[in-house]
C-alpha cells in the first residue's frame, strides 16, 4: 500500500478549540492529498475551515469580558441549585454544569449558551469563574459565622451576649475564616481532585493518619514523618502477610513527601518535613528478581502452548512483539490499531476507559511477525463489527468513572487486569514455565533486551516501549518525533528463537 501524503497547515491559537464540521481544530490541519485533492486545493480547503472558525469565535476576551461572563455562569448556577431545591442537581447535571470542587464548571455552562470560544479564552474565563465562586463561598462562610455569633449585625441591631455552641456544620468555615490550615483528611482530598494520582498512594496516606493523627498540615514535624517511616521498616503486606519491599516503602514514603509539597504550593507551609527523612534501599526485600525467558521457556509458551480465544492469543504475542505492558494491550480499542501514513502500527494512549502509565501516549508499529499470524485481520474484523474493545472476547470488570477517565459517570465497564495477570500465570504453570521471576512483563523484557541486542538506535528502541528521555512532547503529539518508517525498520529487527504456528496448527498444552 502506497503512503498517503498529507498537506499540513498550522492552526492559529486563537481559534484553536472551535469545532467545524464535528471536528473540533487541534494545532495542525492535515488534508489528505488523494482522490483528486491537490495541494492547492487543499491549502485553500484548509484555509477556508480556518477562516470559518474565526466567524464563529465571537471575540477576543478580555479580563473584564471574562469576569462578566463568570457572574452570569455563578448566578445561573445558583438559580439552577435553587430551583432544583432539597433534591439537588441530577447526575447528568453535575457531569455537565459543576465540577468536582462543587464550582459551577465554565466548559459546560459555555456550551449551554451557545458561546464559541477559543480553548485559551474558555481557560481564562474557567479561571474567573473559580475566583468568583471562591470570594462567594467566603462571604457566604463570612455569614453563617456571623448569624452564630453576632446574628443582630445582619440586620444592624446591637451584638447580644450569650453562650452556645459551634454547629458542626461550621467546623470547616470557622477554620478558612480563623485563618487556620486543612486537616490532612482535608488536604488529601484536595491533592486527589487535583490530580490522577495512584490508588496505592491513597492508601499510604491513610497510613501516616493512622500512625502520626489527623493534625493541621502546619502541624507536622520531621519526627512524625520519621515514625511513619520507622513503622514501614516493621509493617507487614496487608494482603500476603511478608515484609514490605524496598520500592514499596519507597513508593509510600514518596507518597507522603508528594503531599507536603501540594500543602507547600497552597501556601499551607513552608517546608517539607520529610525532606532529611532517610528513604530506603529499593533493593530491600526484593520479592522477585526479573530474568530473560530462556528459548525453551519461549517455545512452551509460544509454540507448544494452546491459547484459546482472541485476547489469550493475542495479549503475550503483543507483550514480545511490541513490547506494551498487559495494561496497555487488553484496553485496546479497534481503532487504536491503525494503517495512517501506510504502515501499520499500534495507538497506545490514554483514552475513554483506557489508562496508560504516566498518561504518555506512543505508537509501536506492527511487527512483521504480528501481521503473519493475522493481528491486521483481526484488527479489521473488529472495526467491521464496530466493537468496542479489540477483542471480542475480553472480561469486563466495573470500575470508578473518575478512574478510568471518564469523569461525567460513576461507574464503567473496562477489561479486566486482575483476570488477565491471573489467566497468565495459570497458563505459565501449564506450559511448564513456573519460575515467578518471569511473568507478563518478562515479555516487556524480553521485547527491550532482544531489541537492543538486534537493533541499531538506542533512541528509537526507548520511544516504542515508552521510557521517558526527559521530554513531554509525546504527550502532547502522538505523531511528532521518530518517523514510522525509522520504527518499523527498527521493530522489525527483532528476532526470537522460535517460529511461531499460525493460530489452529499449535499443540495442546503440556
Amino acid at each position: 500500500m502506497s503512503r498517503t501524503e498529507y498537506h499540513k497547515r498550522r492552526v492559529p491559537r486563537e481559534v484553536q478549540g472551535v469545532v467545524i464540521d464535528g471536528t473540533a481544530l487541534s494545532s495542525v490541519v492535515y488534508v489528505p492529498l488523494r482522490d483528486g485533492m491537490t495541494t492547492t486545493k487543499a491549502a485553500a480547503y484548509s484555509e477556508d475551515l480556518i477562516q470559518r472558525a474565526r466567524q464563529m469565535v465571537n471575540y477576543r476576551v478580555t479580563d473584564e469580558d471574562a469576569y462578566e461572563f463568570a457572574v452570569e455562569i455563578c448566578d445561573r448556577h445558583r438559580a439552577l441549585r435553587n430551583e432544583r431545591g432539597r433534591a439537588g442537581l441530577t447526575d447528568d447535571e453535575r457531569a455537565q454544569f459543576q465540577t468536582p470542587h462543587g464550582h459551577p464548571c465554565a466548559f459546560g455552562w459555555l456550551k449551554k449558551m451557545d458561546r464559541t470560544f477559543s480553548f485559551e479564552d474558555q481557560r481564562l474565563i474557567a479561571r474567573w469563574v473559580d475566583r468568583v465562586a471562591q470570594q462567594r463561598l467566603r462571604l457566604l462562610h463570612m455569614k453563617a459565622l456571623m448569624s452564630v455569633d453576632d446574628p443582630e449585625a445582619l440586620v444592624g441591631e446591637r451584638k447580644v451576649e450569650r453562650r452556645h455552641q459551634t454547629p458542626v456544620e461550621l467546623v470547616r468555615s470557622v477554620r478558612v475564616v480563623a485563618g487556620r490550615t486543612p486537616l490532612h483528611s482535608e488536604i488529601t482530598r484536595d491533592y486527589f481532585a487535583a490530580k490522577k494520582r495512584s490508588k496505592n498512594y491513597k492508601r499510604a496516606l491513610e497510613q501516616f493518619r493512622e500512625q502520626c493523627g489527623d493534625l493541621e498540615i502546619h502541624e507536622y514535624t520531621p519526627d512524625h514523618c520519621w515514625k511513619y517511616r520507622n513503622w514501614l521498616g516493621d509493617s507487614l503486606d496487608e494482603k500476603k502477610g511478608e515484609k514490605l519491599a524496598g520500592q514499596t516503602k519507597v513508593h509510600k514514603l514518596g507518597a507522603v513527601r508528594s503531599l507536603f509539597e501540594f500543602a507547600i504550593e497552597k501556601r499551607h507551609r513552608n517546608d517539607n518535613p520529610m525532606r532529611d527523612v532517610k528513604t530506603y534501599a529499593k533493593t530491600e526485600n526484593i520479592k522477585k528478581r526479573r530474568r530473560l525467558y530462556t528459548p525453551d521457556e519461549l517455545k512452551a509458551l509460544f509454540v507448544v502452548g494452546n491459547r484459546e480465544g482472541d485476547w489469550k492469543y493475542w495479549l503475550p504475542l503483543l507483550g514480545i512483539y511490541a513490547g506494551v505492558r498487559l495494561t496497555e494491550g487488553i484496553q485496546l480499542r479497534p481503532h487504536d490499531v491503525s494503517d495512517t501514513f501506510g504502515i501499520w502500527h499500534i495507538i497506545i494512549q490514554p483514552g475513554r476507559g483506557q489508562n496508560v502509565k504516566g498518561d504518555k501516549a506512543r505508537v509501536v508499529p506492527v511487527h512483521h511477525e504480528l501481521i503473519r499470524l493475522g493481528f491486521v485481520e483481526l484488527a479489521r474484523c473488529a472495526v467491521r463489527e464496530k466493537r468496542e474493545w479489540l477483542f471480542a472476547d475480553v472480561p469486563l470488570v466495573k470500575k470508578p468513572g473518575v478512574e478510568y477517565n471518564v469523569p461525567d459517570v460513576d461507574a464503567i465497564m473496562v477489561p479486566s487486569q486482575n483476570a488477565a495477570t491471573q489467566w497468565f500465570g495459570r497458563y505459565s504453570d501449564a506450559c511448564g514455565v513456573t519460575d515467578s521471576n518471569v511473568d507478563f512483563h518478562a515479555l516487556r523484557g524480553a521485547f527491550t533486551t532482544y531489541g537492543s541486542q538486534q537493533g541499531k538506535d538506542l533512541s528509537l528502541r526507548m520511544d516504542l516501549v515508552g521510557h521517558s528521555k526527559g521530554s513531554d512532547v509525546h504527550n502532547r503529539y502522538i505523531y511528532e518525533g521518530p518517523s514510522l518508517e525509522k520504527l518499523k525498520a527498527e521493530i522489525d529487527t527483532i528476532k526470537y528463537p522460535m517460529e511461531i504456528p499460525k493460530r489452529g496448527r499449535a499443540t495442546q498444552n503440556m
